[in-house]
């Protein structure tokens, strides 16, 4: 009889732990659109990486009805940095363009990144970016 409570015990306890720890992750964690999911995202326009170096990302607005959110600085027209590298997609590829919304602060606060520098336009938003 010992040895049933225990094992009983043990089979509870063991069913406990394996359904606590599987629970479907929450939506807010990591959302399949970030600019669709987000409510202040209204007004999205496409945008191409320009340069990225380190936390430095320079983006060319790709709309015209957008021109005028961008600056002409060195030879790239349209263009501003971005303020929240630690939101844009770890896969981002200089050269493609991308959905671009501006957000007014950033979702992640922090990340890792390299101690480069890279000089860029003074104009600076954070964004929310997606294909």
């Amino acid at each position: 009889m010992k040895q049933f409570l225990s094992a009983s015990m043990f089979l509870f306890l063991s069913l406990f732990f394996i359904v606590g720890c599987i629970k479907p992750k929450p939506t807010h964690c990591r959302p399949e659109n970030p600019i669709t999911d987000n409510p202040k995202t209204t007004n999205t326009f496409k945008v191409k990486v320009e340069r990225q170096f380190c936390a430095y990302t320079i983006l060319s607005i790709q709309d015209p009805d957008f021109y005028t959110k961008g600056v002409n600085w060195e030879d790239l027209q349209h263009v501003f940095s971005v303020g929240n590298f630690c939101d844009l997609p770890s896969n981002l590829v200089v050269g493609e363009v991308y959905n671009c919304a501006i957000i007014d602060k950033p979702v992640k606060e922090d990340c890792i990144v390299c101690m480069g520098f890279m000089d860029t336009p003074p104009l600076k938003y954070n964004v929310l970016l997606t294909r």
